[in-house]
């Protein structure tokens, strides 16, 4: 199979489904599948985790790159993760 065909499968493949996408959103077919979460218990989380309400949005607050250069002894954070340190 020569690439060039193969790249019109993949985007004809994409297109179908595109199409698909705006079937089932707009009622017309429906979806093949669903997933339902249940909503986390945060308190229970917490609880588990044995941290504050303080503590835990803390540590969503700042980015895993802000936490790595925080680990890290002698790294200065720079640009945005400086700003949101307040440094």
């Amino acid at each position: 199979m020569k690439r060039g065909c193969l790249k019109n499968m993949i985007f004809d493949d994409l297109v179908e489904s595109i199409k698909e996408a705006g079937r089932i959103h707009r009622g017309e077919i429906p979806p093949s599948r669903e997933f339902i979460f249940a909503p986390a218990d945060i308190k229970a989380i917490r609880k588990r985790l044995s941290k504050s309400q303080i503590e835990e949005l803390e540590d969503r607050m700042l980015s895993e790159k802000a936490k790595g250069a925080l680990k890290e002894k002698g790294r200065i954070p720079w640009g945005k993760i400086k700003k949101d340190l307040g440094l």
